[in-house]
């Protein structure tokens, strides 16, 4: 008798003289339903009772539009100037010769970074292993600003100023927050069926966030550019652990009443709330004086 996350597992020990059920125990396959998500990964692995776990890899992609900022995001600007010259009269230009001067400004790109995420998940076992998997990818849009916290700021002017009197310094300045919401529906077929579910982890993990400006606002010495407005783009996945009770009559049941209470499929609906963080690194330059 074990106790695992305060749950009573017993263990069974398969009989010496079925072969076939023993490998049961050993066995792990992948789901290779010609209705499976192509766009999910799975892979199996057994656990030391018996028990058997599936990792599924769920992604997502959505995108948001924003017009409301913290602090505008800056890009960069290239500016070109054409001098024409004269000819040797001085008087008529020389239309063969030509001098352009580009001048080009370099701004850090804005990033986005996941400081939180939270995942509601309704799993629900069916044994219609026929149907034709559905995946929504819908989103919800909210914008919140970051909280402005009350420090002094004089004070920390003061640290870096005698630590470091003639320093540049690249800081990360925030732009601004955004809660997005996703609806996934995700439907995971088991080849071998499945009994019931003992325990599931999910992990949200970001592999891409970026923001693309669609209208800028030039500086009065052309320098650099401001965003009003953009899309952020979201990519990413969610890591899900299930450990189930796979489908092995080990209590000798007659096969219309173990038929009874196999599964064959895993439905989920899942709503994942994310707060996305914009950043962008902005040089600072201090000539601190005594």
């Amino acid at each position: 008798m074990k106790f695992i996350n305060n749950h009573k597992i017993t263990s069974f020990s398969a009989p010496k003289n079925t072969k076939a059920e023993a490998r049961d125990f050993d066995f792990v396959e992948l789901s290779n339903h010609k209705n499976a998500n192509k766009n999910t990964i799975l892979t199996g692995s057994n656990t030391s009772i018996g028990n058997q776990v599936k990792f599924i890899k769920i992604p997502f992609s959505t995108y948001i539009k924003i017009d409301d900022f913290l602090q505008q995001p800056i890009f960069g600007h290239t500016a070109q100037h054409l001098l024409n010259f004269k000819d040797q009269t001085g008087l008529n230009p020389d239309l063969k010769t030509h001098q352009l001067n580009t001048t080009t400004y370099y701004h850090e790109q804005p990033y986005g970074r996941l400081v939180f995420s939270n995942v509601h998940a309704m799993m629900n076992l069916s044994n219609e292993s026929s149907k034709v998997p559905k995946k929504n990818n819908n989103c919800q849009q909210k914008i919140t600003k970051p909280f402005k916290q009350n420090s002094n700021s004089q004070e920390m002017d003061d640290i870096f100023s005698n630590t470091f009197p003639f320093a540049n310094f690249h800081v990360p300045v925030v732009l601004g927050e955004y809660d997005i919401g996703i609806l996934l529906e995700e439907n995971t077929l088991i080849d071998k069926g499945i009994v019931k579910i003992l325990e599931v982890s999910k992990e949200v993990v970001l592999t891409n966030c970026k923001f693309l400006p669609s209208s800028f606002t030039h500086s009065s010495d052309q320098a650099k550019r401001t965003a009003s407005n953009g899309i952020l783009f979201v990519e990413g996945f969610i890591q899900e652990s299930m450990e189930y009770l796979p489908a092995i009559n080990r209590e000798k049941m007659s096969p219309r009443e173990w038929l009874k209470n196999i599964y064959y499929q895993v439905d989920q609906k899942i709503m994942v709330d994310l707060k996305i963080q914009l950043l962008q690194l902005v040089q600072i330059k201090n000539f601190h004086t005594n």
